[in-house]
């Protein structure tokens, strides 16, 4: 028996090490990361309507577990909840119709435990939520229960900061409504459900808040990195009448413009919202021309809602009606990404739908602390935003490989950047303004190369419609080392840009040999590489640096030495050595001694220095022979 350790030949000895920094190159790269992650970078999830169906056995929705395992699995700090965590007192009628057939306090306690977020619970993430409509009295024209408004507060009015306006007994709504400062954000949630009037406006008996508190805790306390507002029902309706504050009726109208124009004036940019069980986000000016996007996350489980009639007031820019799931908020003290994270329930996959990001602005040269980022948006597929896409100066715009992107018109600020994900000549990002695009010389774009990319290929980022809006000679960059990027040089409806392959794999190569794999590699490139040469050309073209296309070359460059076959020579002839000098000891031993297990060790080392293609080799060999031996018979003359 032999053990052999073998380094051979340096030139696979140095593809070895070139692998070995490779691999831990990659992971120190995460480990940093991942440590700035946790210093500077946080995150919150946001969903709503997390109840059954009406014909529930439980009161939670069956998909709860699966989305609460999703979330835990991501890491965030807190999740908010924005009403309907039951189903309450919609429930099959009983034998008693004045009792529910399951108790508020066991719909509650599945609510928190496996049936429901026991994961997100026992992870220690920290839930925040406010009331919906199943925790008041169920439909928006029933008057309160008292005993679901109690077991709500008994199961979770303890979670919430304990600093909701207090007007009394009958209007008490401390552990209901709350103010958070969490990090560099704060959420202020407001309860819907405190004000039942039996005249009704809309759709609803409920259509009053405590207007008065809300106005403090924007002005006296509001001011953070991102502040938001959270309840539970749209203020713009999106199923063809809006519940919260009636907005069909002019009371409604009035109240509506009050609220809105107080999260405006007060820097607020986002509206938190479910109650309709779908994905809909879409934006609204106040009076003073403040952009606010009511985000409305009501997927968390409840049976899904098909398309209606939303208030034209609202200029949508992202909807999904087939898939449950929440929105990721990762948060910087730079800027902050809303990930889209979609479960469908017939194939039991998550996806990422839309993402939006920016950064922070400036406003009158003074940081806004409430800036909620204008628009950036990645994804697959089709997106249609009905009105225009506008991007404040300094934002980022990414549009992902695929995703195609539609709007009336596009406008785009100076000193911003749209980044364009291409893996290929044909599925790369792109947008459609259906008007006129405006684009200024100060913007830059830059192409963030997923894939293959043959030379001198052409991407039209902006299909614009009418007029010269689009800057000719924009700043424009790859990901890759291996790609210059122009764009059009003149005033353009479009912005199109070009990749050339301008330091080719050949010339980024740090030796000889890895030179010649990577001018083969770039041939084949050009004739029309297909199977897993393209993918070894797609992994190429998505590395960052000069450095990561090395380390792919070297890898793949074969051994020009003779290593192999010296080492198995020195392992062999080493064995049999040891067996030749076993049996040589032996000539002079009585045969009544030979009957015994014997082991004898062996070794021996080669080097060859580097020659011409040669790049050489280190061999060590170590081993031991193990033997039996026993006498059979004597001969003697």
């Amino acid at each position: 028996m032999a053990f052999t350790l073998v380094y051979n030949g340096r030139l696979n000895y140095d593809a070895g090490i070139n692998y070995f920094y490779f691999y831990c190159s990659f992971m120190l790269q995460l480990f940093l990361c991942s440590r700035a992650f946790s210093e500077d970078s946080w995150s919150f999830v946001v969903t709503g309507d997390v109840r059954d169906k009406d014909t529930t056995n439980t009161g939670v929705s069956s998909y709860l577990p699966a989305i609460s395992d999703k979330i835990v699995s991501l890491g965030p700090k807190a999740v908010f909840l924005s009403g309907d965590l039951i189903n309450g007192d919609e429930l099959p009628s009983s034998p008693d119709p004045n009792k529910p057939r399951i108790p508020y306090a066991v719909q509650f306690a599945n609510f928190k435990s496996y049936l429901g977020m026991k994961s997100v619970y026992d992870a220690g993430i920290d839930i925040y939520p406010v009331r919906g409509n199943h925790e008041s009295g169920g439909h928006n024209d029933k008057p309160p229960i008292p005993s679901l408004k109690q077991a709500y507060y008994d199961a979770v009015g303890l979670s919430v900061p304990q600093n909701g306006p207090n007007n009394g007994p009958s209007d008490n709504q401390v552990g209901y409504s709350w103010n958070l400062k969490l990090n560099n954000i704060r959420v202020i949630g407001v309860d819907d459900y405190f004000y039942f009037n039996p005249a009704q406006q809309g759709n609803s008996n409920y259509y009053k808040i405590d207007q008065a508190w809300l106005e403090t805790q924007l002005t006296k306390t509001a001011p953070k990195r991102y502040t938001f507002v959270m309840a539970h029902e749209p203020v713009y309706y999106l199923e063809k009448q809006s519940d919260f504050y009636g907005s069909t009726s002019p009371e409604g109208v009035a109240d509506r413009k009050e609220f809105w124009d107080s999260l405006g004036s007060n820097g607020v940019k986002m509206y938190l919202c479910s109650h309709v069980h779908n994905v809909q986000v879409g934006t609204a000016n106040d009076s003073h021309g403040n952009t606010i996007y009511q985000n409305m996350i009501g997927n968390g489980g409840a049976p899904l809602d098909s398309p209606s009639k939303s208030d034209p007031n609202l200029n949508m820019t992202y909807q999904d009606f087939t898939s449950y799931g929440f929105a990721l908020f990762t948060v910087t003290n730079e800027s902050m990404a809303i990930n889209y994270h979609l479960y469908d329930p017939k194939t039991q996959k998550w996806s990422i739908g839309f993402t939006y990001t920016a950064n922070r602005t400036q406003i009158d040269g003074t940081e806004d602390p409430a800036y909620m980022p204008y628009l950036s948006i990645t994804g697959d597929g089709s997106r249609f935003i009905t009105g225009s896409l506008s991007m404040d100066a300094g934002a980022t715009l990414s549009v992902g490989e695929g995703a195609q992107v539609t709007c009336s018109t596009l406008d785009v600020k100076g000193n911003s950047t749209l980044v364009v994900e291409a893996g290929g000549t044909v599925s790369y990002g792109q947008i459609t303004s259906k008007g006129p695009a405006t684009i200024s010389d100060s913007n830059k774009v830059i192409l963030d190369v997923k894939g293959y990319i043959p030379s001198e290929s052409q991407f039209t980022v902006v299909d614009g419609n009418g007029g010269q809006g689009v800057a000719g000679g924009l700043t424009a960059t790859a990901t890759s080392p291996v790609f210059t990027v122009t764009s059009n040089p003149i005033d353009s409806a479009d912005l199109i840009i070009t990749a050339t392959r301008s330091h080719p794999y050949d010339q980024l190569a740090n030796n000889s040999n890895s030179a010649a794999v990577g001018a083969l590699l770039e041939n084949r490139g050009r004739q029309g590489a297909s199977g897993d040469i393209l993918e070894i050309l797609n992994g190429l073209d998505s590395c960052t640096s000069k450095e990561q296309i090395n380390d792919v070359l070297n890898s793949m460059t074969p051994a020009v030495n003779n290593g192999i076959s010296q080492v198995s020579y020195g392992v062999i002839s080493s064995f049999l050595g040891s067996i030749n000098s076993h049996l040589e000891s032996l000539r002079f031993e009585k045969p009544s001694k030979v009957n015994d297990i014997w082991a004898e060790g062996f070794g021996n080392y080669s080097r060859q220095d580097p020659r011409d293609l040669s790049n050489g080799y280190h061999a060590d060999v170590l081993g031991t022979a193990i033997g039996y031996d026993r006498s059979i018979m004597t001969m003697s003359d």
